[in-house]
């Protein structure tokens, strides 16, 4: 994790321990310090790197803090403890005066400092890291002393080293291994011995420490150019060690060439070629080339083969599924008719029993979009009275029967009379009649009251004339109205 820029660190300290004079009693810093609160912020301004900058009084403050942690183990007195902890907190505060007046002067080499941190340098780059460390300290004692001159030089000194021992550390982090292996190429005079390859790795690494040298951002590309340079030194240790051997005349050379092309007519044998080596290597190192090219031809040539069978497949796969969805939709648009089917067959047969039930004197059923309209001439009553007679019980159970068979649609009964008398006592004497009908069905059906209504027309709808008997005698009934949902 990087570091806290030097200032704002500095601003933290200052804001917890306060630039105050230090003759300033704790209580304007502190109510109530305690050994833990005061080693907190000591930890803190070491984590930052003051105790770099100042030292002698971070050495103070800790002495302190452990004399009163000493005192409270031996069972000293309370104040005695507690002034030592403000002892501890004065030069602790002290400290960040010191280190908010040499922000600017120790700024870039405690930022160096944190690079290096992030790094790892103070595991992997010890001496460096120790001597930057010692730099930094040096520069503190000057700058406590006042001496700002040797400071700002020792400063500066400190910030190189920090800069090279994280370089150090970043190299050994991501360069190991290629600098493990350069030491062995070295060993092997492969610098002398094989000079090209051992060049090839030498080119390599210098640009994995550029990358380097630019600071953590691409530490992988870094890393990457390691492993290549590697390779390289490891190759060039192999071709040194063999030519040293022929120079020491501990391998001939005919053996060696015997060798290489041993090695290459077996890759041939693997490769199915027929060969002779008698025309050189050379010429079987083309034959195996030519064909590992005609490998890699044929083997482009079966993966565009098959990423196009691929996508056949893929666009096959999705017109069946979108086919099988097809074939869905019209399974659930079939199963929807034939529910509708049925509820129209149905719909029709409660129809067909509803016109059976009635008598052309008892009435007529008519039907006329989502309404079935109950037309009852026989259930007339006594001139003037709305009293429902036992005569009346029969067709009234017929009605009965029809919300039964019906028992979702809403029904209103409708009181109708002829033309004499008063129209306004007709209209009324029709309510009374409708409320009637509508109170026996609700007694004798378990039905909701909110499913029926009663509603009296008096004269204003006849159905026939009112100048004869007969006419008259058809235009005083009782209708009950369904209002049905055929689907």
């Amino acid at each position: 994790m990087l570091r806290r820029p030097f200032i704002l660190a500095t601003a933290t300290i200052v804001a917890i321990t306060g630039i105050l004079p230090a003759s300033a009693t704790l209580v304007a810093q502190d109510a109530n310090p305690t050994i833990e609160s005061v080693s907190s912020l000591l930890e803190e301004a070491r984590h930052e790197g003051h105790h770099l900058v100042a030292p002698r009084r971070f050495e103070r403050a800790a002495a302190r803090l452990e004399e009163a942690r000493t005192r409270r183990e031996r069972g000293d007195s309370p104040e005695s403890v507690r002034q030592r902890v403000i002892e501890a907190s004065v030069e602790l505060r002290e400290m960040g005066r010191l280190a908010a007046a040499g922000a600017e002067l120790f700024g870039p080499a405690l930022a160096a400092r944190g690079r290096a941190l992030e790094a790892g340098a103070a595991e992997r780059s010890g001496t460096r890291w120790a001597s930057a460390e010692g730099a930094l300290r040096e520069a503190g004692l000057r700058f406590e002393r006042d001496d700002r001159e040797d400071a700002v030089r020792r400063a500066e000194r400190a910030e190189s080293l920090y800069r090279e021992a994280a370089f150090s550390a970043l190299r050994e982090a991501h360069l190991g291994t290629a600098l493990t292996a350069r030491a062995a190429a070295l060993a092997a005079s492969a610098r002398e011995l094989a000079p090209e390859t051992f060049g090839e790795g030498e080119n390599i690494l210098a640009q994995a420490d550029s990358i380097l040298a630019r600071g953590t951002a691409e530490p992988d590309v870094a890393g990457r150019f390691g492993v290549q340079a590697a390779a390289a030194y490891r190759r060039a240790t192999r071709m040194a060690d063999v030519t040293d051997s022929v120079a020491r005349r501990q391998v001939a050379v005919e053996r060696l060439i015997r060798a290489h092309e041993g090695d290459l007519v077996a890759l041939a044998t693997v490769l199915g070629l027929d060969v002779s080596i008698t025309e050189g290597a050379s010429g079987v190192a083309e034959t195996i080339a030519a064909e590992i090219r005609r490998f890699f031809a044929e083997r482009d040539r079966l993966e565009r083969e098959g990423a196009n069978a691929r996508s056949e497949g893929e666009e096959l796969r999705q017109r069946v599924e979108a086919l099988e969805r097809d074939l869905a939709a019209a399974e659930r648009r079939e199963a929807e008719v034939l529910a509708r089917l049925g509820e129209r067959e149905d719909y029709e047969r409660r129809l067909r029993e509803v016109h059976a039930l009635f008598t052309p004197e008892e009435g007529e059923v008519l039907v006329s979009g989502d309404e079935l309209t109950l037309r009852l001439f026989k259930l007339t009553f006594e001139s003037g009275s709305d009293e429902i007679l036992p005569e009346h019980q029969p067709i009234l159970a017929k009605v009965q029967r029809v919300l039964v068979q019906f028992s979702d649609a809403p029904a209103r009964i409708e009181g109708h009379t002829d033309t004499r008398g008063n129209a306004e006592a007709n209209r009324a004497l029709s309510q009374r009649r409708a409320i009637a009908i509508r109170e026996y069905l609700l007694e004798n059906l378990p039905i909701s009251a909110n499913r029926l209504e009663a509603t009296g027309y008096g004269e204003d709808r006849p159905i026939a004339s009112n100048e004869t008997e007969e006419g008259r005698t058809r235009n005083r009934r009782i209708e009950i109205v369904l209002s049905l949902d055929a689907g």
